[in-house]
């Protein structure tokens, strides 16, 4: 008697998305602060990889979520990627929505006694 075998093929998807991926972590800017309001962040987008893991992290990521050995790998690279502060001035920008102070909508003349 001849015996079959059943193979069975598992292939891999060649694109695997990237919520998907557990080799991938991203860094992002908090959607819900302003740049300006922010603190120390990522001054530009940098990509590399630590260890087993592909990284990328997105301008305006929070410095105090991004590891130290992300922070450290950025500054080694070329053109290296620093942290700091973004200002209004950096945005192009002179006062945050719904900080412009006072304004003075109308003026009515003062009603004579």
């Amino acid at each position: 008697m001849a015996e079959t075998t059943k193979k069975t093929e598992t292939t891999t998807p060649a694109y695997v998305p990237a919520m998907l991926d557990p080799d991938r972590v991203d860094y992002r800017a908090n959607p819900k602060v302003h740049l300006a309001e922010a603190g120390r962040v990522a001054l530009s987008n940098w990509v590399g990889r630590i260890g087993n893991k592909r990284v990328r992290v997105y301008r305006g990521a929070q410095a105090s979520k991004i590891p130290e050995a992300v922070q450290k790998a950025m500054a080694a690279s070329e053109p290296p990627v620093t942290i700091g502060i973004i200002t209004l001035a950096d945005l192009g920008i002179r006062a945050l929505p719904g900080q412009r102070g006072a304004q003075v909508l109308s003026v009515t003349p003062a009603a004579e006694v």
